[in-house]
């Protein structure tokens, strides 16, 4: 027995050794351990400060923790000091996970000072702790002695919960030489035994037989139950009891009330008298706290005693047996499969929150870190994790069923000083159910606004000879902030008037005046910058980003207001960064003895006209004058071919005397008509004219003896328009 337990520590040993050097990160960006099943209290399972590439000083400093699951036990703690994943108790991969093939322990750690969670996987690995075992110690049978060899009668099978292996892979009767096992694999790899005769059975000699029937595992070392099988031999009764299935799978939903028949199973037996009366019974294969089920043992009807919950048990499996009164029977396994009902809420934790947040925070700043359970499976167990759609904050999903609550948007503390944020979770069951949370929140103040005079310039008078102290004038600022950093202190500057002179004869970069500001800050806190944000004429003056300085960009204008009101922001490199406004007047002038009589009445336009609005109206202009010259040619061009229509209509000359032609023929009529071509050219102003007459071209046809040969021309001058010169091609 010594030597087994040393065996059994070494290889635990090297079965660590091996977990070790293949712990590996998943592509997911979980870390994934492998363990082995019963394991001691504070058993090392891995390195996390090592497998996240921190040292001790870095793991400690980032205050990593285990956030626990709700309503789940934990299994894990993880030591602070040396980044070390152990065990916090004994692990039972049975008792976890049943018969799964996979075991697996997810849980998170959070970095409280990153606010970054990790997820951590730890497979629990299954060894050889369990034992096979029957579900009774002993089994008692009735054997007809008219039982030919080869009678087979159904024993019960033995229950391991270990898996593979580790599980029942042998059974082995002892006892006796007139019986034997029959082991075949059935449906689900299930080993079923009977009992079989092997020789013929005689009462007279042995009414009874004591056997031991042995169920042994492939695990190392191998673990093993017993059963004893009492044999009974009774009179002739020579037909035993046979179910319709030889298994039973039956689907029932987990939310039916207590009492409701759920099954009847039947098997028949074609005996006579008692030996044809069966009596049903129901036995558990795996162990149960409570009944569930109970079965009429006259009429097979099977009934529901106790509550079904999917989540506890998502199957029961039951051995029914078919007894007569001549002590023969059959057995059949049912297995009830449970139907998941939407019957569980989801759950909702809350593992980080803060109530504060300043309002110049970054968008995506964490706010709370969320985590939603739902016991349902299925799309009963699938959730949507929602926040109201009016307000700047959103929900991203990190790891597993992980939600990080965030900013969406920039918060303004003056608009809206507090939340509060609901945030709903609902599952996809029918109908869903939901649960909700609300998270206060209250922004704080940042000193984002600078104080706003009532009034962007101010006139007053006093009376000369006053008294030191006495109140002349009084004005009033706002701040849009809060406390401290709406407190305001007024000063004078050393200029008291705020006019600047600037001359009409100013060229480009003249330096009017200069800003100057101060930051009681250090460092890159007090780096300065100014910008010219509102002006009267923009364009006209520039401002230094870093000097401050006032310059003229271009010459002055008639057209330019006399007084330019200038507002010059200054702000610093800090975060967030705090800026000041000034208003600086300008007023164009050579002297102040020339604006000081007209001051007051000095006032710059509303609305200073723009030169896009004159280059607008310049080019309309433009357009419209070329569209009108355009119809004007063209009104002038249709005139003109009028009336040199016109022209040729008046001026047409009359052939009436021309010779007829005494040939026919396509040739003879081209010849004609090309014989009686002829050109007239006049000139413009003078008072003779030309009449050419082109040569005939006779090929092929017979002359005309009376066709006209004579030099003289046909036409005068009289005949024709003697103001214009016109080209007739007849």
């Amino acid at each position: 027995m010594e030597e087994t337990q040393k065996r059994w520590t070494c290889k635990i040993g090297i079965l660590q050794c091996l977990i070790m050097m293949f712990v590996w990160k998943a592509v997911t960006g979980q870390i994934h351990y492998s363990i082995p099943e019963e394991m001691h209290k504070g058993s090392f399972v891995g390195n996390i400060a090592k497998d996240l590439g921190m040292d001790r000083q870095q793991f400690s400093d980032q205050g990593l923790r285990i956030i626990p699951n709700a309503g789940k036990s934990q299994y894990f703690t993880l030591n602070v000091n040396s980044g070390h994943l152990q065990t916090s108790e004994r692990i039972d991969r049975e008792e976890i996970c049943g018969r799964a093939e996979k075991c697996i322990l997810k849980f998170q750690v959070l970095s409280e000072s990153k606010l970054k969670l990790y997820g951590i996987e730890v497979e629990i690995t299954d060894i050889n702790d369990n034992a096979p075992h029957f579900p009774v110690e002993e089994q008692e049978l009735e054997i007809n002695e008219a039982s030919a060899p080869g009678f087979r009668v159904p024993l019960p099978e033995a229950w391991d919960p270990d898996l593979g292996l580790n599980s029942v892979q042998d059974y082995k009767l002892t006892g006796s030489d007139h019986f034997f096992l029959d082991v075949h694999v059935g449906e689900n790899s299930v080993k079923h035994i009977k009992l079989v005769v092997a020789e013929p059975l005689d009462r007279e000699k042995q009414s009874a037989y004591n056997l031991i029937l042995t169920a042994s595992d492939g695990g190392d070392p191998i673990r093993s139950g017993t059963m004893e099988v009492k044999v009974k031999v009774l009179d002739a009764n020579d037909n035993a009891p046979v179910f319709s299935q030889a298994f039973y799978e039956l689907g029932v939903e987990e939310n039916i009330p207590i009492g409701s028949h759920v099954a009847t199973i039947s098997a028949t037996d074609p005996d006579d008298g008692i030996y044809g009366e069966i009596k049903y019974s129901l036995t558990p294969t795996t162990k149960l706290n409570l009944p569930i089920f109970w079965i009429n043992s006259t009429t097979g009807e099977i009934t529901l005693l106790g509550n079904l919950d999917y989540e506890e048990s998502s199957f029961y499996e039951f051995e029914i047996q078919a007894k007569d009164g001549g002590g023969l029977s059959d057995r059949s396994k049912i297995v009830f499969s449970v139907t998941d009902m939407n019957d569980n809420a989801p759950e909702l934790a809350v593992s980080f929150v803060t109530h504060t947040l300043l309002e110049n925070s970054p968008p995506r700043t964490v706010i709370a870190i969320l985590n939603v359970q739902d016991r349902d499976s299925g799309i009963n167990g699938e959730m949507t994790c929602s926040v109201p759609n009016n307000i700047p904050f959103q929900l991203k999903k990190s790891v597993d069923n992980f939600y990080s609550l965030e900013t969406e948007g920039v918060l303004d503390r003056e608009r809206v000083s507090s939340f509060n944020i609901t945030i709903t979770v609902t599952d996809h069951g029918i109908p869903p159910l939901s649960t909700s949370t609300v998270i206060p929140l209250r922004i704080l103040d940042a000193n984002d606004n600078p104080p706003v005079f009532e009034k962007s310039h101010y006139t007053f008078y006093c009376v000369e000879n006053n008294n030191r102290g006495s109140l002349v004038f009084s004005l009033r600022a706002d701040d849009a902030d809060w406390e401290e950093n709406a407190r305001i202190a007024y000063s004078i500057l050393d200029n008291q008037m705020g006019i600047e002179l600037a001359p009409h004869s100013s060229e480009p970069g003249y330096l009017v005046t200069k800003v100057v500001a101060v930051d009681a800050d250090s460092g890159q806190n007090a780096w300065l910058s100014y910008q010219l944000t509102k002006a009267t004429e923009p364009g006209l003056f520039t401002v230094g980003l870093h000097t401050g300085e006032i310059r003229t960009a271009r010459f002055f204008l008639e057209k330019d207001t006399l007084r330019q009101s200038l507002v010059i922001l200054v702000k610093d490199n800090g975060q967030p960064s705090l800026s000041a406004s000034v208003t600086v007047t300008v007023v164009l002038a050579d002297n102040i003895p020339e604006i000081l009589s007209d001051l007051t009445n000095i006032s710059a336009p509303l609305d200073a006209p723009s030169d896009l609005t004159f280059y607008l109206v310049v080019a309309v202009a433009f357009v419209s004058c070329l569209f009108f010259t355009f119809l004007l040619v063209l009104l002038a061009l249709k005139l003109y071919r009028w009336r040199n229509t016109q022209l040729l209509e008046s001026g047409s000359v009359n052939f009436s005397g021309v010779p007829v032609s005494q040939f026919v023929g396509i040739d003879g009529v081209r010849a004609f008509l090309h014989s009686y071509c002829h050109e007239v050219s006049l000139t413009r102003d003078s008072r003779k004219s030309q009449f050419n007459i082109s040569k005939a071209n006779y090929s092929g046809t017979l002359n005309n003896q009376g066709m006209y040969e004579g030099k003289d021309p046909i036409l005068s001058h009289e005949d024709l328009n003697q103001s214009d010169a016109v080209a007739v091609l007849l």
